[in-house]
């Protein structure tokens, strides 16, 4: 199961599960190398979910075998390559 609220998503742990986004520049235009998702587990755990562009859309797939632990409210943002493009957001684990 995944959910979009807005920026927060709900999302099922120990599936693997897809998260989806149009990712551009300032002027609209997609931008379509270097982005990444980062995935806040904790105060001082980061991980890093490299994306797959496919028809105007990055995919980042969070595997299984590593949000099995995974319960309540973490949090994730999006980069190009150093930039962060949006603030941390909510992601729920259950």
């Amino acid at each position: 199961m995944l959910e979009y609220l807005y920026d927060a998503i709900r999302v099922s742990a120990g599936a693997d599960e897809t998260i989806a986004a149009v990712v551009t520049n300032e002027v609209g235009e997609p931008i379509t190398a270097g982005v990444y998702l980062v995935l806040h587990t904790n105060d001082t755990a980061m991980v890093t979910i490299d994306g797959q562009y496919i028809e105007d859309t990055w995919l980042f797939t969070l595997p299984a075998d590593f949000t099995k632990e995974l319960k309540g409210r973490c949090w994730y943002c999006i980069k190009h390559e150093n930039d962060q493009l949006c603030f941390k957001q909510p992601i729920y684990f259950v």
